[in-house]
């Protein structure tokens, strides 16, 4: 039990959250999950967790908002006792990847998009995870 590997999930969205933990329970990880900002920070700093998977709009109705990047910033200036991140959203932009890269994250991963005319990537998105955790 103690080589399972501990990932808080960061997604407003419940669907996206059980479609990973749908993935990440078929390599053996203990998820968490928060919806929010807040609730992400106040686990971060209650519990020790391998890896955050972090989606960069957390209010789906509020076009302009990039908590996701709030909260990998303020991991980065935490960094000395907080996991490896990563992005994963539907809301990518070159301007959000590059900012994220400086806040240094582990993987810039992109949802599914009609509109871009791309799918989820799930082995990519896997073999990143299992990167990220040394599994």
């Amino acid at each position: 039990m103690s080589n399972l590997k501990k990932v808080l999930i960061v997604d407003d969205l419940a669907s996206w959250q059980d479609s990973l933990a749908g993935l990440l329970s078929d390599i053996g990880c203990i998820l968490e999950f928060a919806a929010t900002v807040p609730d992400a920070k106040q686990r971060l700093q209650s519990s020790k967790f391998d890896l955050c998977i972090i989606d960069i709009r957390l209010q789906e109705d509020v076009d302009y908002d990039v908590g996701g990047i709030d909260l990998l910033e303020w991991l980065h200036k935490h960094k000395n006792n907080q996991p490896p991140a990563i992005i994963l959203t539907g809301h990518g932009t070159e301007a959000l990847r590059q900012k994220a890269v400086r806040f240094g994250v582990f993987a810039f991963l992109e949802k599914s998009s009609e509109e871009k005319g791309y799918n989820f990537d799930k082995t990519l998105f896997i073999d990143m995870v299992k990167e990220a955790m040394d599994i």
